[in-house]
């Protein structure tokens, strides 16, 4: 009898032990790769994002992720696969986004329990070390302006230019964005809250947005996928990335005066410290440029000089504004000069 019961003992321990293994290892799933990351994309991702901020997850997804590795089932991929895969993206910049990608939607499933394992621990870490960007010098953007004028695009990139906008800011952007009589723009900023922002409706951008023809019921401005526009403005301008032109844009108006708070909120920056590291160059230029200017016996101006008249005195904006104008003139051919 107590043999008996000490079996019976015995077989009762056996089975729990043997269910609190199959909770701490739980049978494998179904789950393929590709099925998973669309679910953790739906609930975990896109809800919570702005819609430009998706582009990178879903480009990683549909692009770098090849088919092979996607049917694979959770718990049989393994770190070798996916270092290959990983090796096979060309640009540090994506394979950083697929790494972290893959990286964040398997331990959510690992913490779901849909895979046993934390394969991404025998992955390697990806480095991206992102390159600053570089404004069009004024000789530079004069020539890519010629040279895009009568292009498909040159409409797009003179728009960037003139407002600094993101790439799918300024490609979401519709017509009912574009407040004519307050002589503003709405920008539906794609990448942070304070990226949803007014922007000024500059004479050349009002003449410009003229010129198109508008569509039915506000409907979109440029009607251009991203890709097909940073290709073309590859082959245009080699020598820059198409973000270029919103350097371009921030840099001529530190050029022009206006403070640098003012630039911050015209470019969406949510801190005014984003905006002073990434131009701390043009501003240390401008600030060399007025050092160039201090004299400890200023000459006379001629207001100075007995029975000169009075002088209206610009400032850099009104100056920059007046130049632009009378380049427009001259552009025209309504203005001529002769030698």
């Amino acid at each position: 009898m107590k043999e008996n019961k000490m079996a019976a003992e015995m077989d009762a321990l056996k089975q729990t032990i043997s269910a609190l293994t199959k909770k701490l290892d739980p049978e494998p799933t179904n789950v393929r790769l590709g099925e998973w990351l669309q679910e953790w994309r739906n609930l975990y991702k896109m809800p919570f994002m702005k819609k430009g901020s998706m582009y990178p997850i879903d480009a990683c997804i549909s692009k770098h992720i090849p088919q092979q590795l996607q049917l694979t089932l959770l718990d049989e991929l393994t770190a070798e696969g996916i270092q290959a895969t990983l090796n096979e993206i060309s640009t540090s910049r994506m394979r950083k986004y697929a790494y972290d990608t893959l990286k964040e939607s398997l331990k959510k499933a690992h913490a779901l329990k849909k895979t046993k394992t934390l394969v991404m621990n025998e992955v390697l870490s990806v480095k991206h070390k992102r390159t600053k960007g570089a404004a069009l010098t004024i000789e530079e953007q004069r020539d890519f302006l010629a040279a895009c004028r009568n292009k498909n695009l040159g409409d797009l990139f003179y728009f960037y230019i003139l407002t600094g906008c993101r790439r799918s800011e300024a490609l979401a952007l519709k017509w009912s964005d574009i407040d004519f009589e307050r002589n503003r723009i709405h920008i539906a900023g794609t990448k942070t809250d304070l990226s949803d922002r007014y922007v000024p409706l500059f004479p050349q951008t009002k003449t410009l947005l003229q010129s198109l023809a508008p569509a039915p019921n506000g409907g979109q401005i440029f009607k251009f996928s991203a890709d097909f526009v940073t290709h073309a403005f590859k082959k245009l301008c080699p020598q820059h990335k198409l973000h270029d032109l919103r350097h371009t844009f921030a840099t001529r108006c530190l050029e022009s005066g206006i403070s640098i708070k003012v630039v911050q909120t015209w470019l969406g920056h949510s801190q005014i410290e984003t905006t002073a590291n990434i131009y701390l160059h043009v501003t240390q230029n401008l600030n060399e440029a007025e050092a160039d200017k201090f004299c400890l016996e200023p000459l006379k101006t001629p207001a100075a000089i007995e029975g000169s008249p009075p002088l209206t005195w610009l400032t850099p904006r009104e100056f920059h504004t007046l130049m632009c104008d009378l380049r427009d003139l001259v552009n025209n051919g309504l203005v001529l000069f002769k030698p």
